[in-house]
């Protein structure tokens, strides 16, 4: 299937990407201006057959970490987003995140939102004519691009270089709970960034994993007790989300179900052709099978035609050898009669012979092992002293 194409929003417009191969390439490039946003919407018109994937990487973001009590998943839902339309009531871009597995006393969850801004709204406008399958934002998708980092901890630190900024980002248990900008990265800067962040997160202090994405040659200024992994990346770190396969970005998202609705109705088509073909394929090879079955049963019946027909054609040889004898056909039933009973009084004089046979060659083989028996008693005495006389005493008389 088709990947999605890449819209990417940061602070200095919008720029569309397409993964091809695992890789991504920059196909176009829209300024925060009004040229910029007709050429986006013209460029939508020519690509409205494909769906869309768009990622925000802006200050409208707003995050709110919260703990809530132990709950069925269904019921935690409810209350997360509850709570959301309540802590954003001023925008419809919302999301909640929820750890699926996790039953604590206290649970996390993330609250999420994008503000409503007219630059934002000026964008967001002109995707509603499009398929648009989900809005997202960075930190939501760090999860998924750190799943490859083995024995990720439950809270870590991202701190990622993009083309305007720097991001310092707080994971609990994969969900975004506070970020913070940096628009440079010395020393008072970075140490800032980073009071806010723990501040904003309730942290006490600095977790111990730290996960820095940028260039190979950055090098900012972290903690010396933090353990550092790093993802090297050319110049933005969004490329590597951008990177990211369709199913790997998650289910939760900031759309509202009305600007999703192109996309769902394709996807609906989708699932009815999969049926439908599915339907298809077991109606061909019950067909198949069935047609396979009707040239078996076809081959059977030709033979057992050629069978009758080789019967019955020798039924007609018989009888015009019969009509050639000019017997009448009271004399041909009395002869076949006659000749069925010597056919059987052949059979039952073969049984009597071969019976009478068998039993004359058992009594006289039993009467020749009977004559030698006694011919070896006669001339063998029974001690064995005596066939040494024997011939002695045969020579004295």
């Amino acid at each position: 299937m088709t990947q999605a194409i890449r819209l990417y929003l940061d602070e200095n417009g919008m720029s569309a990407w397409e993964r091809r191969n695992g890789q991504t390439e920059r196909i176009a490039d829209f300024p925060e201006n009004p040229d910029g946003l007709d050429a986006f919407s013209h460029f939508l018109t020519m690509a409205d057959k494909r769906n869309f994937l768009l990622l925000i990487n802006r200050h409208e973001e707003r995050y709110l970490g919260e703990a809530m009590p132990s709950l069925p998943q269904r019921e935690r839902r409810q209350l997360a987003e509850t709570r959301s339309r309540r802590a954003f009531p001023d925008t419809p871009w919302r999301c909640v995140g929820l750890n699926k597995g996790r039953r604590e006393e206290n649970t996390r969850i993330s609250l999420m939102a994008v503000s409503n801004s007219s630059a934002f709204d000026g964008w967001t406008q002109r995707l509603r004519s499009v398929a648009l399958s989900g809005v997202y934002t960075l930190p939501q998708l760090l999860t998924p691009l750190l799943g490859k980092v083995p024995d990720a901890p439950a809270q870590l630190v991202v701190l990622s270089k993009h083309c305007h900024a720097c991001r310092l980002t707080l994971l609990e248990h994969g969900l975004p709970c506070a970020v913070q900008w940096t628009t440079n990265d010395d020393d008072t800067a970075i140490d800032d960034a980073w009071r806010r962040l723990l501040m904003q997160g309730g942290a006490a202090e600095i977790p111990p994993t730290l996960c820095l994405i940028g260039p190979p040659d950055w090098h900012p200024p972290l903690p010396a007790s933090a353990t550092i992994r790093h993802l090297p990346t050319n110049e933005d770190a969004a490329q590597l989300i951008l990177a990211l396969a369709d199913k790997h970005w998650p289910d939760w998202q900031f759309a509202p179900p009305s600007a999703r609705a192109i996309a769902r109705q394709r996807q609906y088509g989708r699932w009815c052709w999969y049926l439908g073909m599915l339907a298809l394929g077991a109606g061909l090879s019950m067909s198949v099978e069935r047609w396979i079955e009707f040239n078996t049963l076809h081959r059977q019946a030709s033979t057992a035609q050629q069978h009758l027909a080789h019967a019955q054609q020798a039924v007609a040889t018989a009888m015009a050898e019969l009509d050639r004898d000019g017997m009448t056909p009271a004399q041909r039933q009395q002869f076949i009669q006659e000749h069925r009973q010597l056919l059987q009084q052949r059979s039952a004089f073969a049984d009597d012979s071969l019976r009478q046979g068998s039993s004359r060659r058992s009594s006289r083989s039993s009467l020749s092992a009977r004559a030698l028996g006694a011919e070896c008693q006669r001339e063998e005495p029974a001690d064995p002293g005596c066939r040494l006389l024997h011939p002695l005493e045969q020579a004295a008389s």
